[in-house]
């Protein structure tokens, strides 16, 4: 492995080995350059980063996170990704018609009289 990575083999809540209950190929190192923890999977004939931990500790999210994306929940994922698509893509519209109509009044009442 890279020598920026730190194997946590024992941790206070077992996270490591609750991983491993998951997948037996995880082992969870921390990237000391990138301040994350990293879960690698050693099944494979070459380790492979199988996730990042999104959270800052490691904690029973990290395995909730493992279990979430395993690919037989492909789907779970996917649609949960275009939910959130769909819901910033609504926002990102109002707030640029919002933008758009502070942009209009502010030229209106500078005086202008032109939009």
């Amino acid at each position: 492995m890279k020598p920026n990575l730190i194997p946590i083999t024992n941790d206070l809540f077992d996270i490591a080995a609750r991983l491993r209950t998951v997948n037996d190929g995880y082992r969870v190192y921390y990237n000391v350059a990138r301040s994350r923890f990293e879960v690698y999977d050693e099944s494979r004939v070459t380790p492979a980063l199988a996730f990042v931990s999104p959270y800052g500790e490691l904690d029973c999210r990290t395995v909730d996170y493992a279990v979430y994306s395993r690919v037989e929940n492909a789907d779970v994922v996917l649609s949960d990704m275009e939910r959130n698509n769909a819901a910033v893509e609504r926002n990102l519209g109002r707030e640029a018609l919002n933008n758009l109509e502070q942009y209009q009044k502010r030229r209106f009442y500078e005086g202008t009289g032109r939009y």
